[in-house]
């Protein structure tokens, strides 16, 4: 995260892109349909960004979490089946 922070300032969309639609790709092929993937991917690197760098989630990034996922513990968990799904 450091590196990141030092190489990358600036291109933070650009980095949560490519990961979120690698990401997609990959989990595509155990099934999982790859835009919600792309979604779920972009917004976790986003919110994992803001704590990062030393801010709190913000009011935007609260709002779409609560009306997509019903709320943060939702959100979280959600994250971590996609994870799981990687493994598998």
């Amino acid at each position: 995260m450091g590196l990141e922070a030092i190489l990358l300032e600036g291109n933070a969309r650009e980095i949560s892109f490519r990961n979120s639609l690698l990401l997609a790709k990959l989990l595509g092929f155990s099934g999982l349909g790859p835009k919600e993937v792309r979604e779920t991917a972009k917004m976790a690197y986003e919110v994992r960004s803001s704590f990062a760098h030393g801010s709190r989630m913000s009011k935007r990034h609260e709002k779409k979490i609560k009306e997509r996922y019903g709320g943060a513990e939702e959100f979280t968990s959600t994250v971590l089946d996609l994870k799981q799904a990687n493994r598998g």
